[in-house]
């Protein structure tokens, strides 16, 4: 479970906290009001999930189909 600090806390012990997220590869909640509002998390982390993300392969798609149709256009002198 990722430890929970206050953004006061986190204000004030920043550079400890950076060490602890970077040794640990645990990310830390920060609160406000006692609600969770930013993660601290190791770069490696943060790279680590970037990559894991799903690209936006439907608008890769358009793109190509856009591409395709300007084609099909040209050959047929403006013709769809």
């Amino acid at each position: 479970m990722s430890r929970v600090v206050s953004a006061t806390e986190a204000r004030i012990h920043f550079g400890q906290l950076m060490r602890e997220v970077v040794e640990s590869q645990e990310a830390i909640i920060v609160e406000r009001g006692g609600k969770p509002h930013v993660v601290l998390l190791s770069i490696s982390e943060y790279e680590r999930m970037r990559a894991a993300q799903p690209r936006d392969t439907w608008r890769e798609g358009l793109e190509e189909a856009i591409r395709v149709g300007a084609r099909i256009k040209a050959r047929r002198g403006g013709w769809p």
